[in-house]
Protein backbone atom coordinates (compact mmCIF):
# COMPACT_ATOMS: atom_id res chain seq x y z
CA UNK A 1 0.00 0.00 0.00
CA UNK A 2 1.18 3.37 -1.00
CA UNK A 3 2.35 5.57 1.84
CA UNK A 4 -0.01 8.66 2.44
CA UNK A 5 1.17 11.95 2.09
CA UNK A 6 0.12 15.55 3.63
CA UNK A 7 -0.18 18.24 1.46
CA UNK A 8 2.77 20.12 3.35
CA UNK A 9 4.89 16.92 3.36
CA UNK A 10 4.31 16.73 -0.31
CA UNK A 11 5.24 20.43 -0.99
CA UNK A 12 8.12 20.38 1.59
CA UNK A 13 9.46 17.36 -0.61
CA UNK A 14 8.72 19.00 -3.85
CA UNK A 15 10.53 22.57 -2.80
CA UNK A 16 13.79 20.18 -1.30
CA UNK A 17 14.14 18.40 -4.20
CA UNK A 18 14.27 21.80 -6.06
CA UNK A 19 15.88 23.53 -4.48
CA UNK A 20 18.94 21.18 -4.12
CA UNK A 21 18.93 20.34 -7.90
CA UNK A 22 22.68 21.51 -9.04
CA UNK A 23 21.55 22.07 -12.42
CA UNK A 24 18.47 24.33 -10.96
CA UNK A 25 21.02 26.40 -8.72
CA UNK A 26 22.70 28.61 -11.46
CA UNK A 27 20.42 29.32 -14.38
CA UNK A 28 20.84 31.92 -17.36
CA UNK A 29 16.90 32.12 -19.20
CA UNK A 30 15.93 34.02 -22.53
CA UNK A 31 12.53 34.75 -22.40
CA UNK A 32 9.94 37.73 -23.07
CA UNK A 33 8.62 40.06 -20.01
CA UNK A 34 4.69 39.36 -19.51
CA UNK A 35 2.15 39.79 -16.74
CA UNK A 36 4.46 42.15 -14.41
CA UNK A 37 2.99 43.37 -11.28
CA UNK A 38 5.03 46.15 -9.20
CA UNK A 39 3.88 46.16 -5.54
CA UNK A 40 4.99 48.77 -3.52
CA UNK A 41 7.26 46.83 -2.02
CA UNK A 42 9.78 47.26 -4.80
CA UNK A 43 9.37 43.78 -5.63
CA UNK A 44 8.62 42.15 -9.35
CA UNK A 45 6.50 39.52 -9.89
CA UNK A 46 6.26 38.21 -13.94
CA UNK A 47 6.30 35.71 -16.39
CA UNK A 48 9.09 34.77 -18.30
CA UNK A 49 7.72 33.28 -21.75
CA UNK A 50 8.80 32.21 -25.12
CA UNK A 51 6.31 30.65 -28.08
CA UNK A 52 5.04 27.90 -26.17
CA UNK A 53 5.60 27.58 -22.08
CA UNK A 54 6.05 30.09 -19.52
CA UNK A 55 7.95 30.19 -16.36
CA UNK A 56 6.69 32.36 -13.18
CA UNK A 57 9.64 34.29 -12.06
CA UNK A 58 10.19 36.74 -8.90
CA UNK A 59 12.74 39.40 -8.37
CA UNK A 60 13.54 40.71 -5.11
CA UNK A 61 14.18 44.80 -4.77
CA UNK A 62 17.20 46.17 -5.49
CA UNK A 63 18.54 43.12 -7.44
CA UNK A 64 20.68 44.61 -10.55
CA UNK A 65 18.80 44.76 -13.37
CA UNK A 66 15.35 45.04 -12.26
CA UNK A 67 14.69 48.64 -13.95
CA UNK A 68 15.12 46.67 -17.58
CA UNK A 69 12.16 44.72 -16.35
CA UNK A 70 9.05 46.38 -19.07
CA UNK A 71 6.26 44.63 -20.12
CA UNK A 72 6.84 42.54 -23.77
CA UNK A 73 11.04 43.36 -23.20
CA UNK A 74 13.33 41.01 -24.44
CA UNK A 75 15.19 39.92 -21.39
CA UNK A 76 18.62 37.24 -20.24
CA UNK A 77 17.59 35.84 -16.82
CA UNK A 78 20.22 34.77 -14.40
CA UNK A 79 18.89 33.08 -10.92
CA UNK A 80 17.55 29.89 -9.76
CA UNK A 81 14.36 27.46 -9.26
CA UNK A 82 12.53 28.12 -5.76
CA UNK A 83 9.25 26.20 -4.86
CA UNK A 84 6.72 28.84 -3.45
CA UNK A 85 4.18 25.85 -1.07
CA UNK A 86 1.36 28.16 -0.06
CA UNK A 87 0.85 28.72 -3.69
CA UNK A 88 1.59 25.72 -4.75
CA UNK A 89 4.01 27.69 -7.16
CA UNK A 90 7.45 26.97 -8.64
CA UNK A 91 9.19 30.28 -9.22
CA UNK A 92 12.11 31.30 -11.25
CA UNK A 93 13.81 33.74 -8.75
CA UNK A 94 15.72 36.18 -10.69
CA UNK A 95 19.09 37.51 -9.09
CA UNK A 96 20.16 39.19 -12.92
CA UNK A 97 18.65 40.99 -15.70
CA UNK A 98 19.80 42.41 -18.92
CA UNK A 99 18.47 43.26 -21.98
CA UNK A 100 19.55 40.92 -24.59
CA UNK A 101 20.89 43.71 -26.83
CA UNK A 102 23.90 44.42 -24.36
CA UNK A 103 25.86 41.68 -25.23
CA UNK A 104 27.52 39.09 -23.91
CA UNK A 105 30.56 41.45 -22.55
CA UNK A 106 27.93 43.23 -20.22
CA UNK A 107 25.97 40.57 -19.08
CA UNK A 108 29.30 39.23 -17.97
CA UNK A 109 30.69 42.45 -16.46
CA UNK A 110 27.05 42.62 -14.58
CA UNK A 111 27.60 39.19 -13.28
CA UNK A 112 30.95 39.20 -11.97
CA UNK A 113 30.18 42.74 -10.35
CA UNK A 114 27.06 40.96 -8.32
CA UNK A 115 29.52 38.39 -7.16
CA UNK A 116 32.61 40.44 -6.09
CA UNK A 117 29.86 42.95 -3.92
CA UNK A 118 28.50 40.04 -2.32
CA UNK A 119 32.14 39.02 -1.54
CA UNK A 120 32.91 42.41 0.04
CA UNK A 121 35.84 43.57 -2.89
CA UNK A 122 33.47 46.95 -3.17
CA UNK A 123 32.95 47.59 0.77
CA UNK A 124 33.87 51.12 1.72
CA UNK A 125 34.79 50.18 5.02
CA UNK A 126 37.48 47.97 3.89
CA UNK A 127 39.50 50.88 1.61
CA UNK A 128 42.45 52.45 2.75
CA UNK A 129 43.66 56.41 2.68
CA UNK A 130 46.63 57.59 0.51
CA UNK A 131 49.77 58.52 1.85
CA UNK A 132 50.15 62.62 2.54
CA UNK A 133 53.73 62.85 0.96
CA UNK A 134 54.76 59.28 -0.66
CA UNK A 135 58.30 58.69 -1.28
CA UNK A 136 57.61 56.32 -3.93
CA UNK A 137 54.45 55.78 -6.40
CA UNK A 138 54.24 52.21 -8.26
CA UNK A 139 52.77 52.64 -11.76
CA UNK A 140 51.21 49.67 -13.33
CA UNK A 141 51.16 50.29 -17.18
CA UNK A 142 52.86 49.52 -20.60
CA UNK A 143 56.08 51.29 -20.85
CA UNK A 144 55.77 52.37 -24.30
CA UNK A 145 51.91 54.07 -23.46
CA UNK A 146 51.42 57.71 -23.70
CA UNK A 147 49.93 57.06 -20.17
CA UNK A 148 53.32 56.32 -18.91
CA UNK A 149 54.68 59.88 -20.08
CA UNK A 150 51.43 61.73 -18.82
CA UNK A 151 51.87 60.40 -15.16
CA UNK A 152 55.72 61.17 -15.14
CA UNK A 153 54.89 65.18 -16.10
CA UNK A 154 52.17 65.65 -13.60
CA UNK A 155 54.00 64.04 -10.95
CA UNK A 156 57.04 66.12 -11.69
CA UNK A 157 55.17 69.03 -12.01
CA UNK A 158 53.44 69.07 -8.67
CA UNK A 159 55.57 66.71 -6.63
CA UNK A 160 59.73 66.58 -7.76
CA UNK A 161 60.92 65.02 -4.52
CA UNK A 162 58.25 62.04 -5.45
CA UNK A 163 60.35 58.46 -7.24
CA UNK A 164 58.32 56.56 -9.62
CA UNK A 165 58.96 52.62 -10.13
CA UNK A 166 57.40 51.40 -13.36
CA UNK A 167 56.12 47.68 -13.15
CA UNK A 168 55.38 47.31 -17.19
CA UNK A 169 52.62 45.00 -18.03
CA UNK A 170 50.49 45.51 -21.24
CA UNK A 171 47.26 46.74 -21.02
CA UNK A 172 45.25 45.03 -23.79
CA UNK A 173 45.10 41.61 -25.15
CA UNK A 174 44.88 37.78 -24.51
CA UNK A 175 47.62 38.06 -21.93
CA UNK A 176 47.36 41.93 -20.54
CA UNK A 177 44.97 40.52 -17.40
CA UNK A 178 47.69 38.11 -16.44
CA UNK A 179 50.38 40.88 -16.62
CA UNK A 180 48.45 43.36 -14.50
CA UNK A 181 48.50 40.82 -11.91
CA UNK A 182 51.88 39.81 -12.04
CA UNK A 183 52.75 43.71 -12.19
CA UNK A 184 50.95 44.21 -9.18
CA UNK A 185 52.36 41.84 -7.59
CA UNK A 186 56.30 42.70 -8.17
CA UNK A 187 55.58 46.40 -6.60
CA UNK A 188 54.04 44.42 -3.44
CA UNK A 189 57.21 42.15 -3.28
CA UNK A 190 59.27 45.31 -3.95
CA UNK A 191 58.22 46.65 -1.25
CA UNK A 192 59.10 50.22 -1.54
CA UNK A 193 56.20 51.81 -3.61
CA UNK A 194 53.94 54.20 -1.06
CA UNK A 195 50.45 53.84 -3.24
CA UNK A 196 50.39 52.00 -6.43
CA UNK A 197 48.61 54.06 -9.88
CA UNK A 198 46.84 51.45 -12.09
CA UNK A 199 46.43 52.98 -15.31
CA UNK A 200 45.22 52.95 -18.79
CA UNK A 201 43.91 55.55 -21.90
CA UNK A 202 40.17 55.01 -23.04
CA UNK A 203 38.55 52.45 -25.17
CA UNK A 204 35.40 50.85 -25.94
CA UNK A 205 34.00 48.12 -23.16
CA UNK A 206 36.17 45.82 -25.01
CA UNK A 207 39.90 47.49 -25.12
CA UNK A 208 38.52 48.09 -21.41
CA UNK A 209 38.15 44.40 -20.31
CA UNK A 210 41.15 43.64 -18.86
CA UNK A 211 40.42 45.68 -15.93
CA UNK A 212 36.78 43.91 -15.54
CA UNK A 213 38.66 40.19 -15.31
CA UNK A 214 38.19 38.56 -11.76
CA UNK A 215 41.76 38.06 -11.22
CA UNK A 216 42.95 41.54 -11.97
CA UNK A 217 40.09 42.40 -8.90
CA UNK A 218 41.32 39.87 -6.28
CA UNK A 219 45.26 41.06 -7.32
CA UNK A 220 44.06 44.50 -6.14
CA UNK A 221 41.93 43.55 -3.44
CA UNK A 222 45.10 41.42 -1.99
CA UNK A 223 47.63 44.54 -2.95
CA UNK A 224 49.28 45.28 0.58
CA UNK A 225 49.64 48.85 -0.85
CA UNK A 226 47.01 51.02 -1.84
CA UNK A 227 45.82 50.71 -5.28
CA UNK A 228 44.32 54.32 -7.25
CA UNK A 229 42.93 52.92 -10.98
CA UNK A 230 42.79 55.51 -13.40
CA UNK A 231 41.19 53.92 -15.60
CA UNK A 232 39.83 55.12 -19.28
CA UNK A 233 37.65 58.30 -19.57
CA UNK A 234 36.00 59.84 -16.74
CA UNK A 235 32.42 57.91 -18.13
CA UNK A 236 34.28 54.27 -18.12
CA UNK A 237 33.84 52.82 -14.93
CA UNK A 238 35.45 49.11 -14.72
CA UNK A 239 35.29 46.13 -12.06
CA UNK A 240 38.80 47.67 -11.10
CA UNK A 241 37.74 51.03 -10.32
CA UNK A 242 34.79 49.39 -8.03
CA UNK A 243 37.93 47.16 -6.48
CA UNK A 244 40.22 50.13 -5.92
CA UNK A 245 41.18 51.77 -2.86
CA UNK A 246 40.20 55.24 -4.85
CA UNK A 247 39.24 55.59 -8.47
CA UNK A 248 40.12 58.36 -10.61
CA UNK A 249 38.21 59.45 -14.03
CA UNK A 250 41.67 59.47 -15.95
CA UNK A 251 45.33 58.31 -15.76
CA UNK A 252 46.39 62.05 -15.56
CA UNK A 253 43.87 62.86 -12.53
CA UNK A 254 45.25 59.56 -10.65
CA UNK A 255 48.68 61.22 -10.87
CA UNK A 256 47.23 64.42 -9.29
CA UNK A 257 45.44 62.54 -6.59
CA UNK A 258 47.92 60.36 -5.01
CA UNK A 259 50.74 63.76 -5.11
CA UNK A 260 50.63 66.92 -3.28
CA UNK A 261 51.66 70.49 -5.35
CA UNK A 262 54.62 71.61 -4.19
CA UNK A 263 53.59 75.24 -4.94
CA UNK A 264 50.29 74.65 -2.14
CA UNK A 265 52.84 73.84 0.12
CA UNK A 266 54.54 76.92 -0.08
CA UNK A 267 51.30 78.52 0.49
CA UNK A 268 50.54 76.57 3.48
CA UNK A 269 53.92 77.71 4.65
CA UNK A 270 53.67 81.24 3.83
CA UNK A 271 50.09 81.32 5.52
CA UNK A 272 51.59 79.19 8.96
CA UNK A 273 54.45 81.91 9.23
CA UNK A 274 51.99 84.78 8.69
CA UNK A 275 49.78 83.22 11.20
CA UNK A 276 52.08 82.79 13.85
CA UNK A 277 53.43 86.31 13.46
CA UNK A 278 49.90 87.75 13.98
CA UNK A 279 48.90 85.49 16.73
CA UNK A 280 52.32 86.48 18.59
CA UNK A 281 51.41 90.27 17.92
CA UNK A 282 47.75 89.35 19.44
CA UNK A 283 48.90 87.71 22.03
CA UNK A 284 51.75 90.86 23.17
CA UNK A 285 48.74 93.47 22.62
CA UNK A 286 46.74 91.99 24.94
CA UNK A 287 49.27 91.37 27.42
CA UNK A 288 50.27 95.27 27.04
CA UNK A 289 46.97 96.31 27.70
CA UNK A 290 46.51 94.04 30.65
CA UNK A 291 49.30 95.11 32.27
CA UNK A 292 49.09 99.04 31.54
CA UNK A 293 45.62 98.28 33.17
CA UNK A 294 47.31 97.01 36.40
CA UNK A 295 49.50 99.80 36.46
CA UNK A 296 47.39 102.42 36.20
CA UNK A 297 45.17 100.65 39.15
CA UNK A 298 48.11 100.50 41.47
CA UNK A 299 49.06 104.09 40.52
CA UNK A 300 45.41 105.17 41.78
CA UNK A 301 45.48 102.76 44.84
CA UNK A 302 49.06 102.67 46.18
CA UNK A 303 51.20 105.98 43.64
CA UNK A 304 54.03 106.00 46.56
CA UNK A 305 55.02 102.51 45.99
CA UNK A 306 58.01 102.45 43.49
CA UNK A 307 59.38 99.56 43.78
CA UNK A 308 55.58 97.85 42.07
CA UNK A 309 56.70 100.28 39.96
CA UNK A 310 59.38 98.92 38.85
CA UNK A 311 58.53 95.55 38.92
CA UNK A 312 55.49 95.61 36.68
CA UNK A 313 58.26 97.43 34.23
CA UNK A 314 60.17 94.26 34.52
CA UNK A 315 57.43 91.94 33.97
CA UNK A 316 56.54 93.95 31.06
CA UNK A 317 60.50 93.92 29.87
CA UNK A 318 60.38 89.83 30.09
CA UNK A 319 57.49 89.66 28.06
CA UNK A 320 58.85 92.21 25.55
CA UNK A 321 62.20 90.19 25.32
CA UNK A 322 60.30 86.66 25.83
CA UNK A 323 58.00 87.49 22.45
CA UNK A 324 60.90 89.33 20.76
CA UNK A 325 63.09 85.74 21.44
CA UNK A 326 59.37 83.36 20.15
CA UNK A 327 59.48 86.17 17.06
CA UNK A 328 63.01 85.25 16.04
CA UNK A 329 63.21 81.70 16.45
CA UNK A 330 60.04 80.84 14.67
CA UNK A 331 61.45 82.97 11.93
CA UNK A 332 64.22 80.86 12.04
CA UNK A 333 62.38 77.91 12.11
CA UNK A 334 60.55 79.28 9.13
CA UNK A 335 63.37 80.42 7.14
CA UNK A 336 65.11 76.27 7.39
CA UNK A 337 62.12 74.85 6.26
CA UNK A 338 62.11 77.36 3.28
CA UNK A 339 65.68 76.71 2.54
CA UNK A 340 64.86 73.07 2.71
CA UNK A 341 62.33 73.40 -0.08
CA UNK A 342 64.31 75.46 -1.89
CA UNK A 343 67.05 72.73 -1.43
CA UNK A 344 65.01 70.22 -2.63
CA UNK A 345 62.90 71.77 -5.39
CA UNK A 346 64.15 70.15 -8.76
CA UNK A 347 64.84 73.26 -10.93
CA UNK A 348 67.31 74.19 -7.55
CA UNK A 349 69.01 71.33 -8.21
CA UNK A 350 69.65 71.92 -11.72
CA UNK A 351 70.65 74.98 -11.09
CA UNK A 352 73.62 74.00 -9.37
CA UNK A 353 75.21 72.51 -12.17
CA UNK A 354 73.71 69.00 -12.42
CA UNK A 355 71.89 67.63 -14.71
CA UNK A 356 68.48 64.76 -14.73
CA UNK A 357 69.91 61.93 -16.75
CA UNK A 358 67.04 59.64 -18.42
CA UNK A 359 66.87 56.43 -20.88
CA UNK A 360 65.53 58.15 -24.52
CA UNK A 361 64.08 54.91 -25.21
CA UNK A 362 61.86 54.56 -22.25
CA UNK A 363 62.45 57.75 -19.72
CA UNK A 364 63.54 55.86 -16.97
CA UNK A 365 65.67 57.51 -14.80
CA UNK A 366 69.58 56.66 -14.82
CA UNK A 367 71.51 56.00 -11.60
CA UNK A 368 74.71 53.96 -11.89
CA UNK A 369 76.82 53.61 -15.03
CA UNK A 370 75.94 50.13 -15.00
CA UNK A 371 72.36 51.05 -16.43
CA UNK A 372 74.07 52.51 -19.63
CA UNK A 373 75.38 51.00 -22.69
CA UNK A 374 77.22 51.88 -25.45
CA UNK A 375 75.73 53.67 -28.25
CA UNK A 376 72.85 54.27 -25.90
CA UNK A 377 70.83 57.26 -26.51
CA UNK A 378 70.17 59.57 -23.33
CA UNK A 379 68.45 62.34 -22.31
CA UNK A 380 70.12 65.58 -20.20
CA UNK A 381 67.64 67.49 -18.62
CA UNK A 382 69.61 71.00 -17.51
CA UNK A 383 68.71 73.98 -16.27
CA UNK A 384 67.69 75.76 -19.69
CA UNK A 385 66.50 73.00 -21.34
CA UNK A 386 67.18 69.38 -22.46
CA UNK A 387 69.74 68.02 -24.70
CA UNK A 388 70.46 64.37 -26.20
CA UNK A 389 73.74 62.32 -26.01
CA UNK A 390 75.30 59.08 -26.88
CA UNK A 391 77.22 56.73 -24.54
CA UNK A 392 80.63 56.02 -26.36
Amino acid sequence: MNHSWSVTQLTNYLKQSLETDINLADLTVTGEVSNLSSPPSGHRYFSLKDARNVVRTVMWSNRPGIEHLREGEQVLVTGKMTFYGPQGNCNLQAELVVPLGEGSLSVEFERLKVMLDQEGLFDLSRKRSLPDFPQVVGVVTSASGSVWQDIQNVVTRRFPLCELLLSHSSVQGASSASEICEAIEMLNLEGRSDVIILARGGGSLEDLWSFNEEVVARAIFGSKIPVVSGVGHETDVTISDLVADFRAPTPSAAAELVVPDIDNLRSDLDNYRNRVTQNLSNMLSLNTYRLQAISENLSRAIPQLNEHRRLIDEIYQRLFDQYDLNIRNNRKNIETFANQLRVLDFNSILARGFAYIQNASNGSPIRSSKELDEEDIITLTFNDGDKSAQIL
